[in-house]
């Protein structure tokens, strides 16, 4: 009997590739017929619409981004340890594992970078891996959920997923700083819906997205609307994105939490 990750990924191909092309999804955010489930990455047509403006332009590369990721939007929500009913402070700890791994590389990758996203004027540089550490060493985490999250960088190199970018264009990386922002806001939501659930625990990973949407989003969105100014640009960062969510579908299976917690 397959698993439940190899079932979402038979019933997705294109999504699980971690290099197909960007264009083959639809533009309809797919996220909103999960009824049961908890959103692990925000969607950005509900929360922190883009800043107000009449610019078309603006428009039209959000809209490109958004259906270049749908699918894989979707999957993701099916797969990530937060997309149970009832989420436990375990699966708050397999989530942070992977997301762990996710930006260690991306993050190391871009680093090498100082245009485009990375450029000093785009927005603050903010050490996500570190509140990720903090909130798998908080008191309340017991030893037995610490045993689910392998040590950072744990895998055997034939095991481990490694980050391949398809490009170094600034175009590109505006496509993989959309979704590592945008998770960001979807951790918003979260930390509303699981603050009092996972008590004690503060969630700081989660509570760091609460002043993104007023603030942080609309500079991004900003900056990365001006960066994508023509239509082959457009189609790199929608590569980007698409790549950056591939990737972390190629995580998800690591964690056990994840396959298990979502079977039928």
């Amino acid at each position: 009997m397959l698993s439940n990750c190899e079932a979402v990924a038979q019933q997705y191909p294109a999504a699980t590739s971690p290099r197909h092309s960007c264009f083959y999804v639809s533009p309809l955010c797919l996220t909103s017929q999960l009824p049961g489930s908890i959103r692990t990455l925000t969607d950005q047509t509900d929360i922190a619409r883009e800043p107000a403006g009449p610019s078309s332009d603006k428009q039209r590369v959000l809209a490109a981004l958004r259906a270049a990721t749908s699918q894989q939007h979707e999957l993701t929500h099916q797969l990530m340890p937060l997309s149970v009913n009832t989420v436990s402070r375990g699966d708050y700890v397999a989530h942070l594992g992977i997301l762990r791994e996710w930006l260690g590389q991306l993050e190391a990758w871009l680093q090498r970078f100082s245009d485009g996203p990375q450029a000093a004027h785009v927005v603050s540089p903010v050490n996500r891996l570190a509140l990720i550490e903090a909130d798998l060493s908080h008191p309340c985490v017991t030893a037995q959920e610490r045993i689910a999250v392998p040590p950072a960088n744990a895998y055997p190199n034939s095991e481990q997923p490694n980050w391949r970018s398809r490009s170094e264009s600034a175009a590109y990386r505006w496509g993989v700083c959309y979704v590592i922002e945008g998770s960001q806001l979807g951790g918003a939501v979260l930390y509303d819906r699981l603050k009092e659930r996972l008590a004690p625990h503060p969630l700081d990973y989660l509570a760091l997205g609460r002043g993104a949407p007023g603030k942080r989003w609309p500079a991004f969105v900003q900056a990365m609307c001006a960066g994508l100014d023509t239509e082959a640009k457009i189609q790199e960062a929608c590569r980007g994105a698409s790549d950056a969510f591939a990737h972390l579908i190629e995580l998800v299976p690591c964690s056990a939490l994840a396959c298990g917690k979502n079977a039928d």
